[in-house]
């Protein structure tokens, strides 16, 4: 009997339910081909069985791995927003007097405009952020 196997799978079996394709091992990345499937990898011990099911990004749709890339970029640029904002708006300016520095000033000194800055700068990083990790968390259409 033949094992079941997707059609146009990349990762096929052959009749006798060895690895007929180049199959990495889950594990440490080693060429499973002509291994059965009930076996295991010969370096780590790793099971066939279990790597045909590991998602491997080098297996993964390249369209949705550039988009996981550019997921980590957006993370990564609302981290350096959120740093740099939080530099110029709150935190103690090296250089000015005290009373010049953007915490010590009060909210109405500052007028509506200073409050604006700092929700739109609140707002921008939460955009950011939460585009990322929409971004990020989108499923693989290969699966």
């Amino acid at each position: 009997m033949k094992p079941p196997q997707a059609e146009n799978s990349s990762r096929p079996l052959d009749a006798d339910a060895h690895v007929a394709a180049d199959l990495p091992c889950g594990s440490c990345g080693y060429n499973l081909r002509t291994l059965s499937l009930a076996g295991a990898c010969p370096e780590c011990a790793w099971p066939v069985r279990r790597s045909m099911v590991t998602p491997i990004l080098s297996c993964a749709d390249a369209v949705w791995v550039r988009q996981l890339a550019r997921g980590v970029l957006l993370l990564l640029v609302a981290a350096g927003v959120f740093y740099v904002g939080y530099v110029f708006l709150y935190a103690p300016m090296p250089g000015l007097p005290p009373l010049m520095s953007p915490r010590s000033i009060p909210l109405t000194a500052h007028g509506l405009v200073g409050g604006l800055d700092q929700i739109a700068w609140r707002a921008g990083v939460m955009a950011l952020a939460m585009l990322a990790l929409w971004t990020l968390t989108k499923p693989d259409p290969a699966n």
